[in-house]
């Protein structure tokens, strides 16, 4: 008997003088291998402080992982933005894959005018004028 699905299976086997054995057997399977993960997202544009702590459930024995940039741990630290996919495979050889993605925050882009004093000592029409562009509202500005 060849392909059976898990389950439980009875064999009877009677030959031309209708003497019978019986035999049975439970097939079963492993439970079916499942990831999870919880992305840290880089704190600032192009900080590579990214992290993928992955959950894995299922399978057969010892699990292993493969991603996609060479690393062969559960979880990853120090990552920059990007599609980071895994490989799980059990001890029986079967696998699944699993992609996460760690973002960014937009470049801080920072712009500057300023006007010259006309004078030496003469304040009133230096000035300095700066705008910048962020996504998130700036937490500190320092300067004169």
């Amino acid at each position: 008997m060849l392909n059976l699905a898990a389950g439980a299976y009875t064999l009877t086997v009677t030959d031309a003088a209708g003497c019978s054995a019986t035999a049975s057997a439970t097939l079963t399977q492993p439970s079916q291998i499942v990831a999870t993960s919880a992305k840290t997202h880089l704190t600032c544009f192009g900080s590579g402080d990214g992290a993928i702590d992955l959950t894995v459930s299922g399978g057969a024995g010892s699990l292993t992982y493969a991603w996609s940039h060479g690393a062969n741990t559960e979880d990853l630290t120090g990552l920059t933005a990007g599609t980071y996919t895994v490989t799980i495979t059990d001890a029986d050889g079967c696998s699944v894959t699993h992609s996460a993605t760690v973002t960014e925050p937009a470049a801080l882009t920072l712009t500057e005018t300023h006007t010259y004093e006309d004078c030496f000592g003469d304040f009133s029409v230096g000035r300095l004028t700066c705008r910048f562009l962020a996504v998130q509202r700036p937490t500190a500005m320092r300067g004169p």
